[in-house]
């Protein structure tokens, strides 16, 4: 039947091409790209870029397994935690990454990190806008709600405080990337500090996985008319 030929042509080149991307950055296969870049800062940007390169990539973990998995890792603690999408897929992204991603360095060795940054005082006001007209409603209106319940653990462990409160932001964001810097403080290599916000794209990224930069534009994602978000 015809069917069989289309749908290898259409699958086998994309898997051969996602190989490329991981032997380009000399993963292992136990090897995954981790983006540990806190909310609002280009996250869902980074997420459509490594996409292009090669990479299959979730963005925010948030299915029904991955919010098991990811609430009992931060209920009992523990120094590893697999995650069930992450055998699907060779990247994730965003706060169930930021929370985990200690553990997730020692499930997944040969790992690369890239944390996306953004000038503090923009961050806190991208993080007030967006948690006062949909974070801070939600968890107010549907407090148990399974989804809601799963934000607020995350948010608590990251920031302190489950709605935006920016004293705690402001301490969060800097004890964050301190924690960051010395889990890697060994390991350089590693880590790719990449500030999508302030400009930074396709040239710092496409260097440290080993990749030939894409003839297309950088993907900014949720990019405001007179600033890149």
């Amino acid at each position: 039947m015809p069917a069989g030929p289309i749908l290898a042509s259409r699958v086998v080149p994309w898997r051969f091409r996602r190989l490329w991307a991981r032997r380009r950055a000399g993963l292992r296969s136990t090897g995954r790209i981790l983006g540990i870049g806190l909310s609002r800062t280009a996250t869902s940007s980074l997420t459509t870029a490594l996409g292009r390169i090669g990479y299959k990539t979730f963005h925010y973990p948030e299915d029904e397994r991955s919010q098991e998995e990811v609430m009992g890792f931060l209920a009992s603690g523990g120094d590893r935690l697999r995650l069930s999408v992450l055998e699907r897929f060779d990247a994730a992204t965003d706060t169930p990454i930021c929370a985990t991603f200690e553990a997730l360095d020692v499930a997944y060795p040969g790992s690369k990190f890239i944390l996306t940054t953004r000038e503090k005082q923009s961050w806190l006001e991208s993080c007030r806008g967006f948690f006062e007209t949909w974070i801070d409603p939600y968890l107010r209106d549907q407090p148990d709600d399974p989804y809601a319940r799963y934000i607020r653990a995350l948010h608590e462990k990251l920031y302190g405080s489950a709605g935006f409160d920016r004293p705690r932001f402001s301490r969060a964001y800097d004890a964050y990337h301190e924690q960051v810097r010395a889990h890697f403080r060994q390991r350089p290599a590693d880590l790719l500090t990449l500030d999508i916000c302030g400009g930074e794209g396709w040239e710092p990224l496409c260097e440290f996985l080993g990749v030939s930069r894409p003839r297309a534009e950088f993907p900014w994602i949720n990019r405001l008319p007179a600033a890149r978000g």
